[in-house]
């Protein structure tokens, strides 16, 4: 009774492995073989050449970083009497000597900038864009994180694709200014530049909408003030939420497949971990919001289709992890495996090594930077690694939506305000404890499991030595995280 459980939970999980794995081959085919077409939308015969733009840059105890980001929307090559820059500082304390150098550069320049000084967090990040948009009225808006440098041909790239009125929003692609410096940083950019080719490119070849990525995108502001605005509570992933809302509404959203901005990646495991788990939670509570409308939005059944698809990709490190812990109970057990088992197993194996998603990845992370070395292939095995602590990170998110948690939303520390969000939260970071000690537990039983595999399972061996080393390398990295986080304090 026991074996026909565990066998199939395992038929269950490698179900949606192996569906994972198609929707990769069919996303690479689709990416990297058909060409792509050039769409013809309808133009709104009301369309001013350049709309307004509103630029808001929400901050909250940034550094130097936040400087360079409004030095680059002052720079924007656009009619300086038709764009706005707005920062709506969150942070405990106003910096009156920062503020009073932004106002003399954009009167230098002749240029619109608003400093708001908010009271409280309230709504957090979709607090301040709600108050930001509520002190200045505009046709569009450019939300940018407070590490982002825009080119200067930012706006004459997105505003373009407004003359359709049905257009509620322009995505583009950015790159990390330190990528691969680290595995802790090369993971950040597998997971974009994977996102934008796999998931934003494949969009925009089959004509679908594609989704906002919560920076260095352009909204209608019309559109946004239609859907309800940015969604403060209960929290939620805000720039999910709402591309689910316009998704819902029947809307277009447009991804621009060229590098507008770059940015900083952050350099610390622990702030890395931090990330994931808030977005797991807000990507859950998002399509708890939303999901269900899904089915009966004005959009074509391939969207919808694409949709599911996206969720499910979203939680492949939680997948992959509960598959390797349900053979590694049939190793523990030592039960008799049947051919059809055991050749699953290898086929695991294999997928997990040479599949479509491990294929795309490289493919997605070689098509936006020179070809692959030596270097480069080192540190995406050693991001690969870094994906177990990732995976309970993701998990804690989920348990974050079950259990109702109220948790305060943490900046990820990036840069010159690494040190002082870090300190600042530290308490915060409690948990983390019991994270690596999770991480320590997959090293040993792994490691176990990988001395007690029989030859009778040498099919999945590999992939039990690798989640052993990966337990390793998650640890050392978490324990070098929180050692300088407490030489912050």
């Amino acid at each position: 009774m026991k074996l026909q459980i565990i066998e199939f939970i395992f038929w269950m999980l490698f179900s949606l492995f192996l569906i994972v794995q198609i929707r990769a081959l069919i996303n690479i085919f689709i990416v990297f073989v058909f060409r792509e077409t050039t769409n013809k939308f309808p133009v709104d015969s009301t369309y001013k050449e350049y709309p307004f733009v509103l630029i808001q840059i929400p901050v909250y105890m940034e550094g130097l970083e936040v400087q360079n980001c409004i030095l680059a929307a002052f720079n924007v090559n656009y009619p300086k009497n038709k764009f706005c820059v707005q920062v709506i500082d969150d942070s405990p304390n106003k910096i009156d000597e920062f503020v009073n150098l932004m106002n003399n550069k954009a009167k230098q320049r002749n240029i619109e900038f608003m400093y708001l000084f908010r009271p409280n967090r309230e709504g957090f990040k979709s607090g301040a864009l709600n108050y930001g948009m509520s002190k200045k009225r505009s046709d569009l808006i450019l939300v940018l994180d407070a590490d982002f440098v825009i080119a200067k041909n930012f706006l004459n790239k997105t505003t373009e694709f407004f003359a359709n009125k049905k257009v509620a929003c322009v995505q583009t692609r950015w790159q990390y200014r330190n990528k691969f410096n680290s595995g802790i940083i090369t993971v950040q950019t597998t997971i974009f530049e994977t996102l934008f080719a796999l998931e934003q490119l494949l969009r925009k070849k089959l004509n679908i909408p594609a989704f906002f990525t919560g920076t260095s995108g352009v909204w209608r502001s019309s559109i946004i003030d239609e859907i309800g605005g940015w969604r403060e509570k209960p929290f939620t992933a805000e720039d999910i939420d709402l591309s689910f809302k316009a998704y819902n509404s029947g809307y277009k959203m447009i991804f621009v497949d060229e590098s507008l901005s770059n940015c900083e990646a952050t350099p610390d495991y622990m702030a890395l971990k931090r990330q994931q788990q808030r977005w797991a939670r807000g990507v859950i509570q998002a399509g708890l919001h939303n999901g269900k409308k899904i089915f009966s939005a004005n959009q074509s059944l391939k969207s919808k289709l694409q949709e599911i698809g996206t969720g499910l990709f979203n939680f492949v490190p939680i997948l992959l992890l509960l598959l390797t812990f349900n053979i590694s109970i049939f190793i523990l057990f030592d039960f008799n495996l049947n051919k059809r088992l055991e050749l699953s197993f290898l086929l695991f194996t294999l997928l997990i090594a040479f599949g479509p998603l491990s294929l795309g990845i490289i493919l997605a992370v070689n098509r936006y930077n020179t070809p692959l070395n030596f270097s480069k292939i080192f540190q995406l095995f050693w991001a690969a690694c870094l994906g177990v602590g990732i995976s309970w990170s993701m998990i804690f998110g989920l348990w974050e939506v079950i259990t109702k948690s109220k948790r305060e939303f943490v900046v990820t520390p990036k840069g010159n305000n690494f040190k002082k969000i870090l300190t600042k939260k530290t308490k915060r970071f409690s948990e983390e404890k019991l994270k690596v000690f999770l991480e320590g537990f997959i090293f040993l039983y792994f490691g176990y499991i990988s001395l007690i595999c029989n030859p009778n399972y040498k099919v999945a061996f590999p992939i039990m030595l690798f989640t052993c080393i990966s337990g390793l390398v998650s640890l050392v990295s978490s324990i070098v995280s929180q050692f300088k986080a407490s030489q912050n304090i």
